[in-house]
C-alpha cells in the first residue's frame, strides 16, 4: 500500500492498494479535510469490455452509497457523539473527536485516563447504536491527523523573553510556573480553537438535517470557553509585558490566530527557532495585536 499526506488542499490524505502479483489497483481511499472519506474498490465485472476497477470520478461505489434514512440516522448518531464529549468534557479539541467513515460515525479517543475512557465508551454505547466505533488515537493517527490540533516544534535557541522574565520574577520556581501557565492556557486555547472550527464545519456539513441545530448550544458554549482561556492569556501577558487594552470585538479567536499566539509565546518563554531583540520585540507586538483585537472579558 502506497500512502500521501498533506496540510494544503481539500484532501488530506490518499492511500492506494495493489496486488503484489501484477499491481493491479484494488482499492482508493480519500480522505479530506472536512473529515470526509471515500473508498473506491475494484471489482470485477461480468462484461468484458468494462474495466475491473471502478472508475476514480465514479465517486463512491454502489456499495457504500447511503440512502437518505440511512444518512440522516448517521448524521443524527454524529451530532450525538459531539454531544458525548461536550457532556463528558472530552471536548478540549486534544482528548477526543467525531469523524466520518462511508458508513459510521468513528469517535478517536486520546484520553490518558482510563476511567474517563471507558466512561465515555458507556455512555456512547449505552443503547448499543449500530453504526458507531470507538478507536484508540495511537492506532490511527497517523491515517486521521486532520482531525487533531496542531503546535509549533520547539526551537533550540534562548528563550526570546527570558531576560524580560528573570527581571519581572526573580525567583526561578515562579518563573517556572509562569512558563508553565503561560504555555497550559495557549495548548487550551489552540485546542478550543480548532473545536470550534471543527463543529462551524460539521454543522455546515450537516446543515440538511434538523438535528445539525444541536449543535448550536455546543458552539456556543465552546466560544465562550474560548474568550475565557484568551482573557487568562491576556492576564498573563499583561504581567509581563505591561497591561493589553481591551477591545469591544466580540469575534472569536479563530485558529490560525490561536496558532500565531502560540508560537509567538513559545519563541518567547519556552525556547525560540532564531534569536534577536528584533525578532523578540515583533512577536511581543504580535501577542499585544492578537490578544487586543480579540480580547472579550467572559
Amino acid at each position: 500500500m502506497a500512502r500521501t499526506e498533506t496540510s494544503e488542499g481539500a484532501i488530506a490524505a490518499a492511500s492506494l492498494r495493489v496486488l503484489s502479483s501484477d499491481y493491479r489497483p484494488v482499492e482508493l481511499l480519500l480522505e479530506f479535510a472536512d473529515s470526509r472519506a471515500i473508498s473506491v474498490e475494484a471489482y470485477d465485472s461480468a462484461s468484458p469490455g468494462l474495466s475491473t476497477s471502478a472508475p476514480i470520478g465514479g465517486g463512491v461505489p454502489k456499495s457504500n452509497r447511503l440512502d437518505g434514512n440511512q444518512q440522516s440516522h448517521l448524521d443524527r448518531m454524529e451530532v450525538r457523539a459531539w454531544q458525548a464529549l461536550y457532556e463528558l468534557g472530552a471536548d478540549s479539541g486534544w482528548e477526543a473527536a467525531v469523524t466520518r467513515a462511508p458508513k459510521s460515525v468513528v469517535v478517536i479517543t486520546s484520553i490518558p485516563d482510563a476511567r474517563r475512557r471507558e466512561k465515555l465508551r458507556d455512555f456512547l454505547f449505552s443503547g448499543a447504536p449500530p453504526n458507531l466505533v470507538m478507536r484508540e488515537a495511537e492506532s490511527v493517527r497517523p491515517a486521521i491527523s486532520p482531525i487533531w490540533p496542531r503546535r509549533p516544534v520547539g526551537g533550540n535557541s534562548i528563550p526570546l523573553a527570558e531576560g524580560i522574565l528573570e527581571a519581572r520574577y526573580s525567583d526561578a520556581s515562579e518563573r517556572s510556573r509562569f512558563v508553565t501557565s503561560i504555555s497550559s492556557v495557549s495548548k487550551t486555547l489552540v485546542g478550543l480553537a480548532f473545536e470550534r472550527e471543527r463543529l462551524r464545519e460539521r454543522r455546515s456539513a450537516l446543515h440538511s438535517c434538523p438535528c445539525a441545530a444541536d449543535l448550536d448550544a455546543l458552539l456556543r458554549a465552546t466560544e465562550t470557553r474560548l474568550a475565557q482561556a484568551l482573557h487568562t492569556e491576556g492576564q498573563l501577558v499583561s504581567e509581563v509585558f505591561g497591561a493589553i487594552p481591551p477591545s469591544t470585538s466580540h469575534i472569536p479567536v479563530s485558529y490560525p490566530e490561536a496558532r500565531e499566539m502560540d508560537a509567538a509565546l513559545q519563541s518567547l518563554f519556552s525556547a525560540a527557532r532564531e534569536s534577536s531583540s528584533q525578532q523578540r520585540d515583533t512577536l511581543i507586538q504580535t501577542i499585544r495585536r492578537l490578544v487586543s483585537s480579540r480580547q472579550s472579558s467572559p
